[in-house]
C-alpha cells in the first residue's frame, strides 16, 4: 500500500519526503549507450537523507487515498519502515518488486531504484536495444567489396570486372539495414523529444489556454457594453427631437453624458487589462503550528505565479509561501490554526492538500 501511495504522489510531484526514511526524488535519466547496449531514457528514484523536511502530506495524502483516519495512516507507514529494518538485519537488504532495494548505510538508508513502470508511461514499450558489432561489420563490408571485384565468368566463357560504381553490381545488404535502423532512431528520437517538451510545459500551455478564454469573455462584455451605450445614444437623440433643449439651457446635453459614460467604460476596461498584466501576490513565509492549504507545487516563481493567477479568476486569495530549506514555491489559499479548519476549509472536487 505504502509504495503504490509513493509512486502515486510522485506523479504529480518531484519530491517527496517520508519521515525516519528521508527525501525521495524522481529523477530523469536520458538515452545512454553502454557497451553494445542502448537504454532508452526513464525516471528512477533517488533516497536522500535528510532531517529538515515534513511527512504530514503524504500522511494526509495517504489518509484520503486509503480513506483512513490520519492517525491510521501515520501508523501504516511506520509498520513499513520497521518491516525495512527488520528485513535488512535478517539479510542485510529489503528488496520490493518494481520499487527497488534498501540496504543500511552509514548515515542512514540507501536505495537502488528499479525501473518503476508507473513513472515512465510516456516510455512505454521502450526497452534496451542490443546494437550492431561495428567491427563485424566493417568486415563484412571489407569481404562484400573484394567480391564484387571478382572476375565472374559468363556463360559464353568470357570474363568482365563488376564496376562497383554500376547500378547492376553487388549491393551489401548491411548498408540498408545500418541506414533503416539509423532513420528508426532519429524518428524515435524527435517523436519522444516532442512528447518530452509537451509534458514540460503541459502547465503553460494549460494556462495559455485559459488565459485566451478569459480575454475573450471580457471582449464580448466590452461589445455588450459598446451596443448599450449606442443603445442610450439612441434615446438620448429622439428626446432631444421631442423636447426643446436649447431652449432650457442645460449646462451640459444627455448626448455628451452618454459620450462620458462610455470612455469611463473604455479607460476601466485598460485598467482591468493593466491590473491582470502587473498582477501581484503576497509572499508569506512558511511558520510552524499553523495549518496551510496548498492548492500547487512549483519550481519556478513565473509557474507558480501563474497558478496563482488561475486561481484567482476562481475566486481565491493566492498567496506565495516559501519555506527554508525546500526549493518548492506553494500557492496557499487559506492559513488556520487548526488541522479541522484547514480540512473544512478546502472546497469540494479540488485536489488541495495541507501543509503544516
Amino acid at each position: 500500500m505504502i509504495i503504490k501511495n509513493i509512486i502515486e504522489f510522485l506523479k504529480g510531484e518531484e519530491q517527496l519526503y517520508i519521515n525516519d526514511l528521508g527525501l525521495f526524488k524522481k529523477i530523469y535519466k536520458g538515452a545512454v549507450v553502454e557497451g553494445n547496449q542502448l537504454h532508452p531514457p526513464h525516471y528512477y528514484l533517488v533516497l536522500e537523507e535528510s532531517d529538515t523536511g515534513n511527512g504530514f502530506a503524504f500522511i494526509l495524502f495517504i489518509s484520503k487515498q486509503e480513506k483512513l483516519r490520519i492517525v491510521d495512516a501515520d501508523i501504516a507507514i511506520k509498520t513499513w519502515i520497521d518491516n525495512i529494518k527488520k528485513q535488512i538485519a535478517e539479510q542485510g537488504f529489503a528488496y520490493f518488486e518494481n520499487f527497488g532495494k534498501f540496504t543500511q548505510g552509514k548515515e542512514g538508508f540507501v536505495f537502488e531504484s528499479d525501473t518503476l513502470e508507473e513513472l515512465n508511461r510516456d516510455f512505454e514499450g521502450m526497452s534496451s536495444v542490443e546494437l550492431p558489432n561495428v567491427a563485424k561489420k566493417e568486415v563484412d563490408k571489407a569481404e562484400n567489396v573484394v567480391e564484387a571485384k571478382t572476375t565472374i565468368t559468363d556463360s559464353e566463357g568470357s570474363s568482365f570486372v563488376d564496376d562497383e560504381n554500376s547500378t547492376d553490381g553487388y549491393q551489401p545488404t548491411t548498408t540498408k539495414s545500418r541506414k533503416w535502423v539509423g532513420w528508426f532512431f532519429f524518428v524515435l528520437t524527435i517523436l519522444f523529444s516532442f512528447l518530452f517538451l509537451v509534458f514540460i510545459f503541459y502547465d503553460t500551455i494549460e494556462l495559455k489556454i485559459e488565459e485566451w478564454k478569459w480575454k475573450k469573455t471580457l471582449a464580448d462584455v466590452s461589445q455588450i457594453d459598446s451596443l448599450n451605450s449606442r443603445s442610450n445614444v439612441q434615446i438620448t437623440d429622439s428626446l432631444n427631437d421631442t423636447l426643446d433643449v436649447d431652449s432650457l439651457n442645460p449646462p451640459f446635453s444627455l448626448s455628451d453624458t452618454s459620450q462620458v459614460l462610455q470612455e469611463n467604460a473604455l479607460v476601466d476596461e485598460k485598467k482591468s487589462d493593466f491590473s491582470f498584466a502587473n498582477n501581484k501576490f503576497e509572499k508569506i513565509k512558511f511558520e510552524k503550528g499553523k495549518y496551510y492549504v496548498i492548492a500547487g507545487s512549483f519550481d519556478t516563481e513565473r509557474r507558480a505565479v501563474e497558478h496563482a493567477i488561475l486561481k484567482q479568476k476562481q475566486g481565491l486569495t493566492p498567496k506565495l509561501l516559501y519555506q527554508e530549506y525546500v526549493s518548492k514555491i506553494r500557492i496557499c489559499v487559506g492559513i488556520y490554526d487548526t488541522e479541522e479548519e484547514a480540512l473544512k476549509a478546502i472546497p469540494q472536487g479540488n485536489d488541495f492538500w495541507i501543509l503544516q
